[in-house]
């Protein structure tokens, strides 16, 4: 019994130091406001403005959280290949590009924000411009509609023509 005790007194006694411990030491700075992150050096392979609503906030000294976004469809998305598929209405994370400034929203507004897209890229999309808009504007979310793929023209046969007797020129007449 008395080995224990020893063992649970000697548990408690290490919980306290270690809980007291971290009071002398200071704490970590508070992290930036969207510091955003470089762009790939490379032409992105697609860049798209779209609408939508703020539906969270970067959280400051939490990494895990992000710029979201519930956005409008986007009728002319390109899929890794370049074919026009569309995007529908859906919430997403983008996060911010250097210099674009998240400090003036707040959940609910209404934003139009220009992202572009680098297939193959870590992260494969941020936001290269963002701009308030004003409360009533009214959005639409829904379904993307891309534009049809313009119809291939059909190989019509060639025709031929046999000449008959019909097509022959008249004979002169005397």
């Amino acid at each position: 019994m008395s080995r224990f005790l020893f063992a649970l007194l000697l548990c408690v006694g290490l919980a306290a130091l270690t809980a007291c411990s971290g009071k002398d030491k200071p704490m970590d700075p508070p992290a930036e406001k969207s510091t955003g992150r470089t762009p790939p050096g490379r032409t992105p392979d697609g860049t798209y403005t779209v609408r939508g609503e703020v539906s969270s906030l970067p959280t400051t000294g939490d990494k895990r959280t992000e710029f979201r976004v519930y956005h409008e469809a986007i009728d002319d998305f390109k899929d890794k290949g370049g074919k026009v598929v569309g995007m529908n209405a859906m919430t997403m994370d983008f996060p911010p590009a250097k210099g674009v400034d998240l400090s003036n929203l707040k959940k609910g507004d209404k934003v139009s924000l220009t992202f572009s897209v680098w297939w193959g890229g870590s992260p494969p999309w941020l936001v290269t411009k963002i701009e308030k808009l004003p409360d009533d504007t009214k959005l639409v979310f829904g379904k993307a509609k891309p534009p049809a793929e313009p119809a291939k023209p059909e190989e019509k046969p060639v025709e031929q023509t046999v000449p008959s007797k019909m097509d022959a020129p008249a004979a002169p007449v005397k």
